[in-house]
């Protein structure tokens, strides 16, 4: 399974993009793992 932490620069920039757009800090930063089924199992 791969790491699921945020990396330090990654998380630094996502937070300040949201701010840059949204004009307010985010009150929390998550990720989740995804999956698209394309063959409908």
């Amino acid at each position: 399974m791969g790491d699921w932490r945020l990396s330090d620069n990654l998380g630094t920039k996502v937070k300040e993009t949201f701010k840059q757009r949204f004009g307010e800090a985010a009150r929390f930063v998550v990720r989740a793992p995804g999956r698209v089924n394309l063959i409908g199992e």
